[in-house]
């Protein structure tokens, strides 16, 4: 601060202050002398602050920040942060990581087991602390990425690239996904955190203002409970896939299980990649309060509370009957012994029906058993069953017997920790295998295969084209595909990547597909992501893709790309086509099938298009198809049939979507005025 002159700095000159008097060239030379002094102590500043470690990189558009003071100051504080501003407001959130944590996790974090995660091309250990691989960032044919465990850094010796182990996750994923903007360094701490140590480090992103607003303690506390009774619930589910593995392999009532999974063509390998297992079918008795070899005895002896069994989704309780009635069906109940008898009715008397294992039933019994995995791959969240019964079960009530027989899939309730519509089935290994590998072994082109990602209906629809090398394999677990589960595809291939739809080619199948189209989701899909939608038809009357791959059985995987991937068509011209199938000549005007309702569901479908050239296009080709198959019918000239079609096609969509477009803001606006008047 210069305190014998005060300076300001206007548009087009200076303003003299008005106690001293000064001549154009002192006036310069002062402001010289003034910048030259402010730039030496910012330098100063930013270079003590460097050494120090306590300047924050932030983004272009937010402060410099350092131990949340908005000012730039040389003096070394205790507690020091690495931040971020999430947007330019001062009341804007902040994510704060200590170094402490984040140096911790670096030297938990083995950046070798990290790059050798993400699957680069002849990955190899040339020693317990080295190892080469292609360089993902560069067109890489001789391994040049070195990879230093001691000094826990990567470098190319190529093209440059290095950094250490939150860098590599920051650079490759962008890559891999095709974002132009990396996550932030906060994000990939948490990330390499969460993912590759051994979880005794919890990385705390703490949200607060620059107002000093935080959470009340209450708060903090609900949600560390909450996150709490969360991971319990990952192991509760974690025990149940080890204990149905167990089954699967040692008991020999699961010699059922295991012949269909050899008849299915899967293989062991795949058995082990996917965790695949066997439930008993162990029901409760009177003579034992819990089934013999059943879960819920394996989970009470490993600490886990009926509550957290019931609410991981693994047993059900059975309807509760009043203790009299339960002693006098253990009195009556032949098999029970005296000494039996005594000990079980002491303890129905003082058992609590909120931990009461008693009442608790296996959900999964007599199932071959899939663990659904997260999109880490790391942690078990649920579980589907597939009945291994033929027959039909005895079911007998007050002397009546009846037969039924159970669903033929069963899959784990919702549950903080699972939702069917969120999950994809296998995800997590489709994200290390963007695509199909092709015959060529060529490394290097295989390195840079289109990333691609095929969804199936059902478990073994992905389970058997993982058999056979297709291994961007994944199920929607059911007939129809969420929007949940299409945001995960396209966030698993980024941009420009494919998501083949594949699902069954059965009526049901086709009908979802149907409704799948004729809606806005993959319009918007498409718009957000970046990515190309297609749809793959299983050929000669078969239903499923296992289906395929056990009909075809030698080179299944090579048939399969040939028959059915290859021959994708993209999925307007899949549901155009599917459209104008319907078209039926004989039909009356304005009934089903019709002229007219083709023509109707023709221009709703085209209004969805927002690119007057892609509706156009589209038109075309729709109204050329209509018109041929009009003029085969009446044996008239289809060229002038297909200009006025084509034109009425446009007129009725260009309508259509500009009544959409009024009903949205319509909507939209009266959505904003009830706020307004709610104080929103």
């Amino acid at each position: 601060t210069i305190n014998e002159y005060r300076m300001v700095i206007i548009i087009g000159g200076f303003r003299d202050p008005p106690a001293t008097k000064m001549r154009a060239s002192q006036q310069i030379y002062v402001c010289v002398v003034i910048i030259a002094s402010l730039a030496v102590q910012i330098n100063a500043a930013f270079t003590c602050n460097a050494h120090a470690k306590t300047i924050h990189r932030t983004r272009p558009t937010s402060m410099l920040t350092v131990n949340n003071k908005s000012t730039c100051t040389p003096r070394i504080s205790s507690q020091i942060y690495y931040s971020y501003n999430t947007n330019n407001n001062f009341n804007s959130k902040r994510q704060q990581i200590t170094p402490a944590d984040v140096e911790a996790i670096k030297h938990m974090a083995d950046i070798i087991d990290v790059v050798e995660s993400h699957n680069l091309p002849l990955f190899a250990r040339t020693s317990p602390t080295r190892a080469t691989a292609l360089c993902p960032f560069h067109d890489d044919t001789n391994p040049s990425l070195s990879i230093s465990g001691e000094k826990r850094m990567y470098k190319c010796f190529s093209c440059g690239a290095g950094g250490d182990v939150f860098n590599f996750v920051r650079e490759y994923r962008a890559l891999r996904d095709g974002e132009t903007e990396k996550m932030s360094f906060v994000d990939a701490v948490d990330l390499v955190a969460k993912e590759f140590t051994d979880g005794s480090i919890n990385v705390k992103k703490t949200l607060a203002f620059e107002n000093n607003f935080v959470l009340s303690p209450e708060k903090k506390e609900q949600m560390e409970a909450l996150q709490k009774h969360k991971e319990r619930l990952k192991l509760a589910n974690a025990a149940a896939a080890e204990f149905y593995g167990s089954c699967l392999a040692t008991l020999p009532a699961a010699g059922v299980a295991r012949s269909h999974l050899r008849t299915r063509g899967i293989s062991p390998s795949i058995v082990r990649s996917f965790g695949l297992g066997y439930a008993p079918d162990s029901y409760f008795n009177r003579s034992e309060i819990r089934g013999e070899g059943s879960l819920v005895e394996r989970l009470r002896v490993l600490g886990f509370t009926a509550n957290e069994i019931v609410e991981a989704g693994l047993a059900t309780r059975q309807k509760i009957k009043s203790a009299a009635k339960r002693k006098k069906d253990i009195l009556f109940d032949k098999k029970l012994n005296d000494t039996n008898s005594d000990h079980v009715i002491d303890t129905i008397s003082s058992s609590n029906s909120e931990e009461d294992y008693s009442t608790l039933m296996d959900r999964f019994r007599g199932r071959l058993m899939i663990p659904i995995f997260d999109e880490s791959g790391k942690s078990v969240i649920g579980f589907g069953g597939r009945l291994m019964e033929k027959e039909p079960r005895q079911h007998s009530v007050s002397n009546v017997t009846s037969t039924y027989r159970p669903a033929k899939y069963v899959n784990s309730p919702e549950s903080p920790v699972f939702s069917k519509k969120k999950t994809l089935f296998g995800s997590f290994l489709a994200r290390t295998h963007t695509g199909p590998k092709d015959s060529d072994d060529n490394l290097a082109i295989e390195a840079k295969r289109q990333r691609q990602i095929i969804l199936v209906e059902g478990y073994f629809d992905a389970l058997s084209l993982h058999g056979v090398g297709i291994e961007c394999a994944t199920a929607t677990m059911g007939t129809a595909v969420t929007p949940e589960q299409l945001e995960i595809a396209a966030k698993t291939v980024g941009r420009g990547g494919e998501i083949i739809l594949c699902m069954d080619s059965d009526n049901a199948g086709i009908l979802a597909m149907e409704r799948l189209c004729n809606g806005p989701l993959l319009f918007k899909l498409v718009d957000d992501f970046v990515v190309e939608i297609l749809v793959a038809t299983i050929p000669n009357s078969l239903k499923d893709p296992s289906e395929f791959i056990e009909a075809r059985k030698s080179k299944a995987g090579e048939a399969f790309r040939k028959e059915v991937l290859n021959q994708a068509k993209d999925w307007t011209a899949w549901y155009l086509e599917r459209i104008l199938s319907h078209y039926d000549p004989d039909s009356k005007a304005k009934n089903a099938n019709s002229y007219l309702d083709i023509s109707d569901r023709l221009s709703n479908f085209l209004s969805g298009f927002t690119n007057a050239a892609d509706r156009t296009r589209r038109a075309f080709a729709a109204a050329g198809s209509l018109a041929e198959i009009i003029s085969k019918e009446s044996g008239s000239n289809s060229v002038p049939l297909q200009i006025q079609l084509e034109a009425d096609l446009l007129d009725m969509a260009s309508r259509k979507a500009k009544t959409r477009e009024s009903l949205t803001r319509r909507v939209d606006h009266s959505t904003d005025f009830e706020k307004l008047v709610n104080g929103g």
